[in-house]
């Protein structure tokens, strides 16, 4: 399976994106941040992962709940599944919760923890 890959690309100096016409812009389009004036980044999403974690949390309760089960907090219910699954990896890291895979479907458990009540 040799040959299909490239070699490592060693930089000598730091590259600059200024010497490739329209590459930062392009760049910016394609990850959907839009910098103004060299200032911050300014997200075009409205995702906030505080919003989707009370979220969460307020549904699990002290119980557990399907993934699927989870009610969207976004009309845009393709993101909103993202960035609900995007939490729950955090919250999983956070251990305020456990995943347990049920077929096609996720088992979300609050952990009893009493750093988290």
């Amino acid at each position: 399976m040799g040959g299909s890959r490239s070699g490592v690309l060693q930089l000598m100096e730091e590259p600059c994106l200024e010497s490739v016409p329209g590459l930062t812009q392009a760049l910016n389009d394609f990850i959907g941040i839009e910098m103004a004036d060299g200032a911050s980044f300014a997200p075009k999403s409205r995702f906030s992962m505080g919003d989707y974690r009370n979220h969460i949390l307020s549904i699990l309760g002290v119980g557990s709940r399907l993934f699927s089960d989870i009610a969207p907090l976004s009309s845009d219910h393709r993101k909103d599944k993202v960035w609900r699954f995007i939490t729950i990896l955090f919250m999983t890291q956070d251990r305020e919760v456990e995943l347990t895979q049920y077929g096609a479907d996720i088992l979300v458990e609050r952990v009893a923890n009493e750093t988290h009540f």
